[in-house]
């Protein structure tokens, strides 16, 4: 299987050469420069990378979705996603690789809340973010994901052709993960090393992304919320019409998702 390695990133110097040195020992790697105003292309290019840029910022999602393209473009089978300061590992990639060539149609999630003392490695913002989302993400697709907003990631490249996202910023993660169950592939996580970031904080801002991805849940768990209304009402009415009981169908409108963990 051909493998690339996408990576995003904005104003990266400090970091991105070594990053992309030790990917580059599992597979070809794509940067994406999203609008940096330091050196962070030339690093990369230096390191051995592909390098596209955006000429302006655009943000987290869509460089990411310039990246997948250009990837596919080129003629990946596998696409692993992974941030640009440090905090992933990539000698990582050979358990998530593996796992995602086990599996048809699959979406592989490098967690990195396996253990305590790796959870604790996150700035307690994310932290909370990260957990407060992955409930409202299993409670409206049956989703049971522990790290939903990890970016280190392997996407079988057929599953794209189903999952279309769009949003930007930090949403991308979760819209992948939602269209991902509603088209009913397989979800796993596979623990990895969260390593301290080198220089600056995360560019997670738990007010403003933190938000965002609210309010892109928010709308989700609507509809969640109607569905299991109408299942109520149409069992009422199966009882009143037929004078049986019969438990709400809370899985109204839900497909099927198989989700594990390595």
């Amino acid at each position: 299987m051909s493998v690339w390695v996408v990576i995003p990133i904005f104003d990266e110097a400090a970091t991105i050469a070594r990053v992309v040195r030790a990917a580059q020992r599992h597979a070809r790697v794509l940067v994406v420069d999203d609008g940096s105003t330091d050196a962070s292309a030339r690093e990369a290019t230096a390191a051995g990378a592909e390098v596209l840029r955006h000429a302006r910022r655009l943000g987290k999602g869509q460089a990411l979705r310039t990246g997948i393209t250009a990837a596919r473009q080129r003629g990946a089978s596998l696409i692993a996603t992974l941030d640009g300061d440090g905090q992933h590992d990539p000698d990582d990639l050979p358990r998530l690789l593996a796992a995602a060539r086990e599996r048809a149609h699959a979406i592989v999630i490098g967690n990195r809340l396996a253990t305590r003392a790796a959870a604790a490695a996150l700035p307690r913002g994310r932290l909370v973010a990260i957990r407060v989302a992955g409930f409202f993400i299993g409670w409206t697709s049956g989703l049971r994901v522990i790290d939903t907003q990890s970016g280190f990631r392997v996407y079988r490249a057929s599953c794209l052709d189903t999952i279309r996202p769009r949003r930007g910023g930090f949403v991308f993660e979760t819209e992948v993960l939602l269209a991902a169950a509603r088209a009913g592939l397989e979800v796993g996580e596979v623990p990895i090393t969260a390593l301290p970031r080198a220089g600056r904080r995360s560019r997670f801002r738990p007010l403003f992304d933190g938000t965002a991805i609210g309010a892109f849940l928010a709308g989700r768990v609507l509809v969640r919320c109607v569905l299991e209304a109408r299942a109520a009402l149409r069992d009422l009415r199966v009882r009143r019409d037929r004078g049986q009981r019969r438990a709400p169908d809370r899985r109204a409108g839900e497909r099927s998702v198989a989700t594990w963990r390595a």
